[in-house]
């Protein structure tokens, strides 16, 4: 009798801290999933901009030029932004391009990729 006493009050004592547990669990992989989402955007674009860059047909000068990359709206509830700043960016004499892409989204904070551009 005193054991089984001692199961549930046991149980009772730590059910409430494993519910508790599991639903910041539960809640925080949601978030999890979106920010994950929101890095995969902004490397896929990272890609892409670096594939224009190098291919033969398009190349730095394709890149660089004004609304090229446009805002876009994803699935989801995302919004990924694409800015190339060349204004002013030299670095030790060499003129560069300053990728920033940046994804948005109600449910977490903006995530962000730099990266520079040379003509090289």
């Amino acid at each position: 009798m005193i054991e089984i006493i001692t199961t549930i009050l046991f149980i009772g004592i730590a059910l409430p801290a494993l519910l508790q547990l599991y639903s910041y669990i539960f809640i925080n992989s949601a978030v999890y999933e979106v920010e994950t989402k929101a890095v995969m955007y902004c490397t896929q674009k990272m890609e892409e901009v670096l594939t224009d860059k190098i291919s033969p047909s398009r190349g730095y000068s394709w890149v660089i030029a004004s609304g090229r990359y446009p805002s876009e709206s994803l699935s989801g509830g995302f919004v990924r932004t694409t800015v190339i700043d060349t204004a002013g960016k030299y670095f030790s004499g060499v003129s560069y391009a300053e990728v920033i892409i940046t994804v948005t989204h109600a449910g977490m904070p903006n995530v962000q990729i730099k990266n520079w551009l040379t003509r090289f």
